[in-house]
């Protein structure tokens, strides 16, 4: 969930 939030940042959320 970190990880994809500094890589992805907005995508990350919407994805997790």
């Amino acid at each position: 969930m970190t990880e994809g939030f500094e890589l992805s940042g907005k995508v990350g959320m919407k994805q997790s």
